[in-house]
């Protein structure tokens, strides 16, 4: 466990680190891709002539700029700090595009209207990579462990997390790649939009496996009290049943229910709804790798060279007898 958390720990500011050489070195301009109205007709306005394309202070540069599926695509370069206008006008002097660019003290071009920033694409890059690494991490040491070592809360911890980090990481792999091929289209508020709501999607996509999981789980409890009397102990099965049941039954009522509030008040219950489904979706994940030690456990065939047996478990009555659960296992 402490050689994982070790390896992650080290591999965060790497890539940090990366990531910043990357925007000093690779990425000190931004390009905006600044949508033309009407967008029907791109390529007559491609041909006008009196097209023009103004910054109107000194805030940014404009580099050579092209047109590409209603779209005009130019390279910002930062100049001093400030808010930023571009304009696109025809030859009768009107707007037919424009777009707000806000440039920092470091000289980093923030895009207003599309979340974009500059070296962006390194930004989404480095944590891919990151979510990837840690997955890796996690799935090396959970095929470490060998026979009884499935029964370790490490083992089983190493399974949830990996599943945790790999969707993760798939899922910011696929938008890293969205946005690479098709900045235009998918701009970086998309894929806030997509990351933000990733976890309620994942949540409410699971109910229905989770619902019959508590649902068999609860019975399966059920079965053990019949033979054993009601100890805190005999009763976790019912309780990770009860609290599946109620995350998901608070899920719904927070997802799905109609929002009447203002944009702070919306703002705070969206960061509510995404903490508790992150950590749902979490401690599914953490479940979902118990189950998966199980089953590599009950694979696990001892050697053949002793002369006597472990039962773990149950308990000796006080006159020493066996109860019911203990002499089936015997």
């Amino acid at each position: 466990m402490k050689q994982a958390a070790k390896q992650i720990f080290f591999c965060a500011p790497a890539l940090i680190l990366v990531c910043a050489l990357s925007r000093l070195v690779f990425f000190r301009s931004y390009t905006a891709h600044i949508p033309v109205f009407p967008r029907m007709e791109w390529d007559v306005v491609r041909e006008r002539s009196g097209v023009t394309v103004e910054a109107g202070n000194e805030v940014v540069r404009l580099g050579e700029g092209t047109w590409n599926n209603g779209y005009f695509s130019v390279p910002i370069h930062p100049g001093k700090a400030g808010e930023a206008e571009i304009r696109i006008l025809d030859e009768n002097g009107e707007k037919i595009g424009f777009h707000f660019l806000h440039v920092s003290p470091l000289g980093t071009v923030y895009d207003l209207q599309t979340g974009g920033f500059t070296g962006d694409i390194a930004v989404l890059i480095a944590v891919t990579l990151c979510w990837l690494f840690v997955s890796a991490v996690m799935i090396w040491h959970y095929f470490q462990a060998k026979g009884s070592a499935y029964y370790a809360y490490s083992t089983i911890y190493f399974a949830g997390f990996s599943l945790f980090s790999l969707s993760t990481g798939l899922l910011m792999l696929i938008l890293t790649v969205s946005h690479i091929l098709n900045p235009a289209g998918f701009s970086m508020y998309s894929a806030y939009g997509i990351i933000n709501g990733a976890s309620k999607q994942f949540m409410v996509l699971t109910m229905p496996a989770m619902v019959v999981f508590a649902i068999a789980l609860a019975v399966s409890n059920v079965e053990l009290l019949r033979h054993q009397k009601p100890q805190l102990k005999n009763l976790l099965g019912l309780l990770v049943a009860f609290f599946l049941l109620a995350g998901e039954g608070v899920g719904v009522f927070l997802f799905f229910r109609d929002f009447m509030g203002s944009e702070w008040e919306g703002r705070i219950q969206n960061t509510l709804e995404n903490v508790f489904a992150t950590v749902f979706v979490y401690f599914e994940c953490m479940l979902v790798g118990s189950v998966i030690c199980g089953i590599q456990a009950s694979k696990h065939q001892p050697e053949r060279n002793k002369d006597f047996i472990i039962i773990l478990g149950c308990w000796f009555r006080k006159d020493g007898t066996l109860p019911p659960l203990l002499r089936g296992r015997v």
